[in-house]
């Protein structure tokens, strides 16, 4: 699969700013997640990041805000995509279709995480990336509740270097 945009989301984004760990299992996925984006860079992808993805940063704590801040100056290989009027038309109908099935008492998703996810995937969808590139296993459900004209493949950050895995 040829990748010309790639959307970045939250969870890649703290990898990305975290220095490298000392713990050995941290080690693992923070390295396999540098390796598949330098290998989407290098193979000419353009990084977007929605910009829920910084919400979803700030609304994480003094870490996250960090992060956010520091992403945005880098700026470097990564573009903040806008939350725009498609993104939320495609955002909404993933709310309704992931939160229509989910009782108010399931130990299910919480209605926050629902509404960034869907943010992240509808502004994704929106700017016309290739693929999403998480460590969130959780954002492949989001998107398979779309039509297939709508869906695009999400990848998983974290595996081996050569192996991008498509998840779903």
């Amino acid at each position: 699969m040829r990748v010309r945009v790639a959307a970045v989301d939250a969870n890649v984004l703290m990898f990305l700013a975290e220095p490298r760990p000392q713990d050995d299992a941290r080690y693992k996925r923070w390295s396999q997640v540098h390796a598949t984006v330098r290998d989407l860079i290098e193979h000419g992808a353009e990084l977007i990041v929605p910009a829920p993805s910084i919400a979803e940063l700030y609304a994480g704590g003094e870490d996250g805000v960090h992060v956010a801040m520091a992403l945005e100056k880098q700026g470097k290989h990564l573009r903040i995509e806008a939350f725009d009027d498609e993104a939320a038309r495609i955002a909404g109908q993933i709310m309704r279709i992931r939160l229509s099935g989910r009782a108010r008492s399931t130990g299910g998703p919480s209605r926050a995480l629902v509404k960034f996810d869907a943010m992240i995937v509808g502004t994704a969808i929106a700017a016309g990336a290739d693929c999403i590139v998480t460590t969130d296993g959780d954002i492949e459900k989001y998107v398979a509740v779309l039509d297939d004209r709508q869906r695009i493949p999400v990848i998983d950050a974290t595996a081996p270097k050569g192996q991008l895995t498509i998840i779903g």
